[in-house]
């Protein structure tokens, strides 16, 4: 594709070889439904660290935990602070 369009897209991938074929599938500007097949260079080093293991790292749970605890904090505070009202009532 050769015009000034660009298009992002995602996907994963256990390809291991350098190259392989793509179908890339389009509406000219005159409507009509294109197909073409291009062959595309992989290398496949360059995604090394994108690898997603299904883990989430060890900062994420530890910041999730600390929001958890000091939610649970306020509605604490907040649910004693009603009784001791009460209580002076």
């Amino acid at each position: 594709m050769d015009s000034n369009e660009d298009t992002v897209t995602d996907f994963k991938t256990t390809i291991e070889a350098k190259e392989f074929l793509v179908n890339v599938a389009y509406t000219d500007l005159t409507g009509e439904r294109r197909i073409k097949e291009e062959k595309v260079s992989f290398e496949s080093d360059y995604f090394v660290h994108t690898k997603n293991s299904g883990r989430g790292s060890l900062l994420t749970y530890f910041f999730y935990i600390v929001i958890a605890l000091i939610a649970i904090y306020f509605i604490y505070k907040k649910f004693f602070k009603k009784k001791k009202i009460s209580k002076l009532l």
